[in-house]
């Protein structure tokens, strides 16, 4: 089948979305290591080699130096608060907050209540790190506490196995259309100019997200991704997308699910992409957003990737954050 072809073809194909950190060496990818990666026809006027060349020429970092709003917060960000719907700490914002602080956050995960997943959420918790370090968060479950944590029960996370797929990954579509129903209806996304959907086992650090929104108005629709897509490690979108999809997108993308095989056929995040897509929602590409382990990017020492995937293990991930950590102390000290 036509299908199989382009889906067994996908590291083929890798070159077409270059998923790097600018000081890594250049390996250059479309396809993640659980989603499936479908082919797209380049703009006539950029070629891949170009657009790498010009992305690797761009400044990312914000002008003018100083403190962003959410490294000043983070000193007195508000304690997690246990509440009968949501596991958050929200701090809640008027509109002219949000409207003036561009790096401004809401961040959430969905986790399993067993497995390696439980170790990671508990150290993160603990050191106020991944999506703890943002000013709002919730974390989505099949129970309504984790490691001793209260988080938010969507119900079952059962999933099918993608049938193109022989190393166990899940058509986890179906399950995030669920998620994604309960964050709109929760609304705490209403008080933060940029949500984010951030997988467990992707070293996240927050203060990287300034740098790659700068210029952006959150109040317009946005998200961000490769020229492929939108990948699952982290997925960023603005207010206005956020609001679009509280509009029609519960409608428009959960018809997909409808369709013959594409619980079983699409990821998550090939989901989220269609959905956005549809909707009419701009595509910035940013190749610098995801460092991948498996494409060579095992050591993190990169100052610009928003996160770094996969690891699993919380040594592993104390590992490469300790590295993100001092390649942004290096890359502030040669500003």
């Amino acid at each position: 089948m036509a299908i199989m072809s382009n889906i067994r073809l996908s590291g083929l194909v890798a070159f077409l979305c270059v998923a790097v950190a600018a000081e890594q060496p250049d390996i250059n990818a479309c396809s993640r290591d659980d989603e499936a990666c479908v082919l797209q026809p380049l703009a006539a006027q950029r070629t891949i080699a170009t657009g790498l060349h010009e992305d690797l020429g761009i400044e990312l970092l914000q002008r003018g130096g100083g403190v962003s709003w959410l490294q000043a917060k983070a000193s007195n960000r508000p304690k997690a608060v246990s509440q009968a719907e949501v596991a958050s700490a929200a701090a809640r914002r008027g509109e002219e907050e949000v409207q003036s602080h561009p790096d401004s956050m809401y961040c959430f995960m969905v986790v399993m209540s067993t497995g390696y997943e439980v170790d990671l959420l508990k150290f993160f918790h603990d050191t106020s790190t991944s999506i703890f370090a943002c000013p709002g968060q919730t974390v989505f479950s099949n129970a309504g506490e984790v490691g001793g944590l209260p988080v938010v029960n969507v119900g079952s996370l059962e999933a099918p196995q993608l049938w193109w797929d022989h190393d166990g990954h899940l058509g986890l579509s179906k399950v995030f259309y669920k998620v994604w129903n309960k964050l709109i209806s929760l609304g705490t996304y209403k008080d933060f100019s940029w949500t984010l959907k951030v997988d467990p086992d992707a070293v996240f650090v927050p203060a990287r997200l300034a740098q790659h929104v700068v210029n952006r108005d959150p109040k317009q629709p946005h998200v961000f991704g490769c020229i492929i897509q939108m990948w699952g490690a982290v997925e960023v979108m603005s207010l206005g997308a956020m609001e679009l999809y509280a509009k029609k997108g519960s409608e428009v993308c959960g018809a997909f699910l409808e369709e013959d095989g594409y619980v079983e056929s699409m990821g998550e995040d090939a989901w989220v992409t269609r959905c956005m897509d549809t909707m009419g929602v701009p595509r910035h590409e940013d190749e610098f957003l995801i460092g991948y382990r498996k494409l060579g990017f095992s050591e993190c020492t990169g100052h610009r990737a928003l996160v770094y995937h996969d690891y699993k293990t919380v040594d592993d991930y104390k590992e490469c954050l300790d590295n993100m950590t001092a390649a942004d102390a290096a890359a502030a000290a040669a500003a």
